[in-house]
């Protein structure tokens, strides 16, 4: 009697998914993908938002992209992922759909349910890919996990407490627990963004969030304005303002 045969799965099954449900391919093998944690959106956030900010600076010619962001890792139709953070130096891989081939560095965050692809099956299929720098973020232990796949140099590991360099770019440095602490500084009261109103030595903070609807569509950029206090105890809150996107917001 024959072994049953394994069921090859391709793009086009991706694509037939129902709304709201997301998956990779590995080899033909389909992998469902759960929603992620809000410290995860964090940290997928506060990165993009960093590697963008760095790029931009230095007039550079990749684009960096967030999940849920397609790429058709081998151009076979049997291989397809959605890495955290994607950056992709090579214009002439990227469509409308995603980008067809290894993108330049990826970054993964590592959530309880997805440690076995990340750490084994991805960091194979990253490997031979042809991708030149692989992070492994892991919010649970608090660690970043670096390999160097370009120049095949030893594989480190850093706590969110260190500063770590990337090696496609030698003059970046990033460090997580920094990232996750910064507040971007806000306007002097009473001078931008209409809020005429806020008292005089008062200060507001601004914070990014951002959303995903419930069906797992792309992400939103949303503001949240937060007033604030007093050094001098003499201003009272206002509130805040949140605009809303209809999903998940962190």
């Amino acid at each position: 009697m024959e072994l049953a045969q394994k069921r090859i799965y391709t793009i086009d099954d991706i694509y037939a998914l129902p709304d709201g449900q997301r998956a990779e391919l590995i080899d033909g093998q389909m992998y469902m993908m759960a929603p992620p944690s809000t410290s995860h959106q964090k940290i997928s956030w506060k990165l993009h938002q960093e590697i963008g900010n760095y790029i931009s600076s230095k007039g550079g010619k990749c684009d960096v992209y967030a999940a849920p962001f397609a790429v058709f890792l081998n151009k076979d139709g049997i291989n397809y992922v959605e890495p955290d953070i994607s950056v992709i130096c090579d214009k002439n891989k990227i469509n409308d759909k995603g980008c067809n081939g290894a993108p330049d560095w990826i970054i993964e965050i590592v959530s309880p349910s997805s440690q076995q692809m990340d750490y084994g099956i991805k960091l194979f299929k990253y490997r031979t890919a042809g991708v030149r720098e692989y992070w492994i973020v892991n919010p649970m232990k608090q660690t970043v996990t670096v390999y160097d796949f370009e120049y095949e140099k030893e594989t480190r590991q850093y706590s969110f407490d260190d500063t770590i360099s990337v090696c496609i770019y030698s003059d970046l440095k990033i460090n997580i627990a920094n990232l996750l602490s910064k507040r971007k500084k806000p306007p002097d009261a009473g001078t931008s963004d209409g809020l005429s109103n806020t008292p005089k030595g008062c200060h507001v903070y601004f914070e990014q969030i951002h959303c995903i609807t419930s069906g797992g569509s792309p992400q939103a950029i949303s503001r949240w304005l937060l007033f604030l206090y007093p050094k001098n105890q003499k201003c009272a809150p206002i509130g805040h303002i949140r605009e809303r996107c209809g999903g998940f917001c962190w």
